[in-house]
């Protein structure tokens, strides 16, 4: 099966690339099809260029590092390997966005988190964080914002707010649905901790 999707992806990809003249070819933290296509890219004289941005240094890295013109990452920590073919860029956050603000410890009361309403993000953990922290700090309120991405985990963030609102009457709890991007520096501004409870982009979360 797999040599069959292998022949199959590369037959799809010399098809595009004949019928529409392709000049260039931007490859999304895809290490496994760069390292496919990438003599292809060469030996055709098209640009290729990889957006990397993981410490992982897999196999399929390094030989499409050895063909494609350039790799593109944010942060030069962002790429496991060193050459010039690596291309730095920045988060792409305008840090003059989020001016800082000096809080004091004791007055901090509304924690915020933004983000998809996925189960990957641990809402329920989240929530339960603030419900310890609240037997310290009664006054702290808790907003959530964001939108569920399928139906499936429509169906689940119904069932947790659900026991959050209606069982556990968590008043304290406040769900929003999904903002705009230029919504995004206001609200954060306008609370006092941001609270994230993803276990794998904090680098990125911290920086935004």
């Amino acid at each position: 099966k797999k040599i069959r999707v292998l022949f199959r992806f590369i037959f799809i990809f010399l098809r595009i690339t004949f019928n529409h003249d392709q000049k260039v070819v931007f490859s999304h933290m895809t290490d496994i099809y760069s390292a496919i296509i990438s003599p292809f890219t060469k030996i055709m004289r098209i640009k290729h260029y990889l957006w990397y941005a993981h410490t992982h240094k897999s196999i399929y890295l390094q030989w499409s590092h050895i063909w494609v013109d350039k790799i593109i990452t944010s942060t030069s920590g962002s790429c496991p390997i060193k050459s010039r073919k690596i291309f730095v860029i920045g988060q792409g956050v305008n840090s003059k966005d989020f001016p800082f603000f000096l809080r004091d410890f004791e007055s901090r009361k509304e924690i915020i988190h933004i983000g998809r309403f996925d189960p990957k993000k641990n809402i329920s953990k989240i929530i339960e964080t603030v419900a310890e922290l609240r037997k310290i700090y009664s006054q702290t309120q808790l907003k959530i914002i964001g939108s569920s991405t399928s139906v499936e985990y429509s169906k689940i963030a119904e069932i947790l707010k659900y026991e959050i609102v209606h069982i556990k009457k968590y008043s304290w709890v406040e769900f929003l649905p999904s903002v705009t991007r230029s919504m995004v520096p206001d609200i954060l501004n306008s609370a006092d901790i941001f609270l994230h409870a993803y276990e794998g982009s904090l680098d990125k979360t911290l920086i935004e």
